[in-house]
């Protein structure tokens, strides 16, 4: 599945942010950890065990992300630090060629901006945590 474009939208103030990479990049998401608790029991002279519930946990969505800012405008930064902070309800949605997958998310921390060799790249990561962690 290659991520064609990824935005997340803050409930809070509508506003949202898209990498598509033009000049915010996807560099990585990985959307697969789903976490859950299994309720087993165990029969008197059976061997084994038998699954009699389980509980599914929120899911965590770690994502890296890059900026090409070759105009050298610092008001973008000032745009992607108030759209992850304060840490508030935004919905992640994530869009392939042929899908498109929306989830409700809250974003773990603020993004702390790595400098590169390369002037104008900028990388950091935010770590998205969905309570519910179907998509819908």
């Amino acid at each position: 599945m290659r991520i064609q474009k990824v935005v997340y939208r803050d409930k809070g103030s509508g506003q949202k942010i898209c990498f598509d990479n033009r000049f915010l990049y996807v560099e990585s998401i990985d959307t697969t950890g789903l976490s859950g608790v299994h309720i087993t029991e165990e029969l008197v002279g059976v061997n084994g065990q038998q699954t009699i519930g389980h509980r599914l946990g929120a899911r965590v969505i770690p994502c890296s992300f890059a900026l090409n800012n070759r105009i050298g405008d610092k008001r973008i930064y000032e745009l992607i630090v108030s759209m992850f902070n304060p840490l508030r309800d935004g919905i992640l949605t994530v869009c392939t060629g042929s899908e498109e997958f929306s989830i409700d998310v809250y974003p773990q921390n603020v993004p702390v901006f790595q400098k590169q060799t390369v002037p104008y790249i900028t990388k950091w990561t935010v770590d998205f945590s969905a309570d519910y962690g179907f998509v819908k």
